[in-house]
């Protein structure tokens, strides 16, 4: 009875005998030279990618150093999350994270981690303390990058949006539709239109006044 044995380029039938030593060894050869040239494809193509990206990108890459700083503590702890982001949000320079894990004993712990500018750190970290159940701050000195950035306010037909745009010279690389303000529309509207409608709304009326010159870009931020 004859019965199929891939190898790693195709198949072949064979019979139901096992197959010798050296053919064996020889189809293991084959196997690894196949996954090596795989493998070398992937490399190669995983290089050109990232230098692509660097020659687009790197000219017009911004670089500030930061300060990470993460609290912790058990999940039994009681804390105002709400009030916390409200007090905190205008010192983050991003959006404030909060997580939940277990410790090397299985217990469950809370992690809320902010990066803000290093002379705030010690302000957020004073806050922490205070209203949050934690007891320790991690502080981490960092470095962040990103494009040059600019709020546009987007006029669409459910209201007027703020869009994020990230630039690389004249060319837009990233559109954020302010998904607060989206939420918060849609919720106005009578009929059943979603946050995901109001942002795509947003993105359409900043693709098309970019196109016919109704919205320009500061020149500052092109070059």
């Amino acid at each position: 009875m004859l019965h199929q044995q891939l190898r790693c380029c195709g198949s072949y039938a064979a019979s139901s005998r096992p197959l010798p030593p050296l053919a064996i060894r020889a189809q293991r050869s084959r196997s690894v030279k196949c996954l090596a040239v795989q493998s070398t494809k992937q490399d190669l193509h995983a290089r050109t990618e990232i230098t692509q990206a660097s020659k687009a990108l790197l000219p017009y890459v911004l670089w500030d150093r930061v300060t990470k700083l993460t609290a912790s503590w058990d999940t039994r702890g009681k804390a105002d999350f709400h009030h916390i982001c409200e007090i905190l949000q205008p010192r983050s320079l991003g959006k404030i994270v909060i997580t939940q894990a277990t410790d090397a004993e299985g217990q469950p712990l809370t992690y809320l981690t902010i990066i803000c500018k290093p002379k705030d750190g010690d302000d957020v970290a004073a806050a922490l303390l205070q209203y949050t159940p934690a007891t320790h701050i991690t502080a981490t000195p960092s470095e962040q990058c990103y494009l040059p950035h600019r709020t546009l306010p987007v006029q669409t037909a459910f209201g007027s949006i703020d869009v994020d745009l990230s630039l690389a010279g004249s060319n837009v690389k990233k559109v954020t539709p302010n998904w607060v303000q989206c939420q918060a529309v849609a919720e106005q509207q009578q009929n059943n239109v979603d946050a995901a409608a109001v942002a795509a709304a947003a993105v359409e009326a900043l693709s098309e006044g970019l196109r016919d010159g109704s919205i320009q870009l500061d020149a500052h931020l092109m070059f």
